[in-house]
């Protein structure tokens, strides 16, 4: 085996004469384009926040709704596809959160990782490095 490379959603090995590609958890290969292709059920999505609250819009179905309602500040965030995570700084509490997308809603679901020091800077760095 040679050398390693990785394309976006694909993990591809080079061997001596041939290389073998793989996709990431989440996604699967498409017999035809050899690409890899989100796992059906899950359509794209855009997540943001308005300061207020976080937000998503299905590109697919075109449907519009909260995921995290009443927040003060959030000025950062994240989403870990593979886990289903999602991350957000709130300035006004200084702290950064994460929760199971499917549950982010609950404050009792929410779970905090850093107290006490989120600042701007930190989160736009900590964002970056996830």
């Amino acid at each position: 085996m040679s050398a390693r490379t990785q394309t976006p959603a694909q993990i591809c090995v080079n061997y001596k004469g041939y290389f073998k590609c793989e996709c990431h958890p989440g996604y699967e290969m498409d017999t035809l384009t050899k690409n890899c292709k989100a796992v059906a059920g899950r359509s794209p999505s855009l997540i943001f926040t308005n300061r207020h609250e976080v937000r998503r819009i299905d590109l697919v179905k075109r449907d519009y709704s909260r995921l995290i309602p009443m927040l003060k500040n959030v000025v950062a965030l994240d989403v870990e596809v593979a886990t289903n995570r999602i991350y957000w700084c709130d300035l006004s509490y200084r702290k950064i959160y994460s929760a199971y997308m499917d549950k982010a809603s609950d404050p009792a679901e929410q779970e905090v990782l850093i107290d006490e020091s989120c600042t701007l800077q930190r989160a736009w760095r900590w964002t970056g490095s996830t």
